[in-house]
C-alpha cells in the first residue's frame, strides 16, 4: 500500500495560551477470533462500552496465543507492535483504559474504572479528518494544538485506521467485531510548546478487504516519559465520520465508466444530489433519473454521452461518461 505523509508546522506567536480542554477517554482492547474467553467476555465489555458512547475504542487482534486468527492475519506487525507497547503480547483477552493496563483475571472493564478518567483536562486539542480524495485514495488530517502549560514537551503520536464493523463468522462464535485496527499511519516522538501547533497529513489507498464507508481514522496522544494518554480524537467525533471536500467536479464520483449496465454514485457523496440526467453528444435528453442509487444506462447505444447530476442547492455539475457493451 501506497504511503506517505507531509508535516505541516504552524507556529503561533501571536496566540495566548489557552484554557484545557476535557480528555477524550480510549480504550484499547485486544481480542482475537479463536479465543474462546475473548467470545465469553467481550459480550459484557460491550454492554457496558455501549453506555458511554463518548469513548473511544479500538480492536486490535495480535498473533499470540492464535496465530490463525483472520483479523490477525491482516496485518500481524502491527497488530502485535500496540500490544507489545503495553508488554501485553501473549494473552488475550486483555484492555488498556488511557494508557493504563487493566489487570487480567477479572472483567475486562468496569463502569467504576471508565468512570475514574471521565472528566479530565488536558493540554492538548486534538481533531482528525478523513477525506476523499478519488478513487479508493484518501487523506488523513490530524491537527494538534497545545493549549495548556508552558515549557516545551515531548509527546508521542500514534495514529492509525479502524472499521467501525465488520461481519465475521469466527470460530470462537462471534460474527460482529467492533472498531477493527487495520493500519498504523503514524508514530513519531514530537516536541511542541504552548504556543504551538501541527498538522499530519497522509495519504492512503483502502485495501480491497475492507469497507471503504467503515474506515475511520483517530490519534492517540501518549506522555513520551509515562506513557499515559493525554489526549486522543477519531474521525467518528465529526457528524459523519468523513470531512467531505467540497464538490468541484463529478469526475471521480461515479462508476464504472465506461459502463455497460449501471452507473452508481459514491456512497459517500451519493446523499448530495437529489437527481441524474443523461444527454446524448447531440444534446438531445435521454433519460432522468430520481433513484440514484444505481443509474440503468444498458438501453443505451453505445457512444458518448453527458451526465449532468442536480444537489440538494440546485446546482449542477456534468461530466462525461462512455457507454459501451461488454
Amino acid at each position: 500500500m501506497k504511503r506517505y505523509y507531509t508535516i505541516i508546522l504552524a507556529i503561533l506567536l501571536s496566540v495566548p495560551v489557552l484554557a484545557q480542554v476535557e480528555r477524550k477517554v480510549i480504550i484499547e482492547h485486544f481480542t482475537n477470533t479463536r479465543c474462546g474467553t475473548c467470545a465469553a467476555k467481550n459480550p459484557a465489555f460491550y454492554q457496558i462500552l455501549a453506555a458511554y458512547p463518548q469513548v473511544l475504542h479500538i480492536a486490535y487482534h495480535p498473533s499470540s496465543p492464535y496465530v490463525s486468527c483472520v483479523l490477525s492475519q491482516h496485518n500481524p506487525v502491527e497488530n502485535d507492535d500496540r500490544t507489545k507497547f503495553y508488554n501485553v503480547f501473549g494473552g488475550t483477552p486483555r484492555t488498556v483504559i488511557q494508557g493504563e493496563v487493566v489487570p487480567p483475571g477479572g472483567p475486562l472493564i468496569t463502569s467504576e474504572k471508565i468512570e475514574e478518567h471521565l472528566g479530565k483536562n488536558s493540554n492538548y486539542k486534538v481533531s482528525v479528518s478523513k477525506n476523499f480524495i478519488s478513487g479508493n485514495i484518501y487523506k488523513m488530517t490530524i491537527e494538534i494544538e497545545r493549549v495548556g502549560g508552558d515549557d516545551d514537551e515531548t509527546i508521542l503520536v500514534y495514529s492509525g485506521l479502524a472499521e467501525k464493523e465488520v461481519h465475521y463468522n469466527a470460530p470462537n462464535g462471534e460474527d460482529l467485531h467492533h472498531d477493527v485496527f487495520r493500519k498504523m499511519m503514524f508514530y513519531e516522538a514530537i516536541s511542541i510548546n504552548a504556543r504551538n501547533s501541527k498538522i499530519f497529513e497522509m495519504e492512503y489507498t483502502t485495501h480491497e478487504d475492507w469497507d471503504e464507508n467503515e474506515i475511520f481514522a483517530y490519534a492517540i496522544i501518549h506522555n513520551n516519559e509515562t506513557f499515559e494518554v493525554e489526549q486522543s480524537a477519531s474521525s467518528l467525533d465529526s457528524p459523519t465520520g468523513i470531512l467531505k471536500p467540497a464538490i468541484s467536479n463529478i469526475d471521480n464520483l461515479v462508476y464504472p465508466n465506461p459502463a455497460s449496465d449501471v452507473i452508481r454514485i459514491r456512497d459517500e457523496f451519493i446523499d448530495n444530489f437529489v437527481q441524474a440526467e443523461l444527454y446524448a453528444i447531440t444534446g438531445n435528453r435521454v433519460g432522468v433519473f430520481n433513484d440514484l442509487r444505481q443509474i440503468d444506462v444498458s438501453g443505451l447505444t453505445n457512444g458518448m454521452y453527458f451526465l449532468k447530476l442536480t444537489d440538494k442547492d440546485n446546482k449542477q455539475y456534468s461530466t462525461r461518461l462512455l457507454k459501451n457493451s461488454r
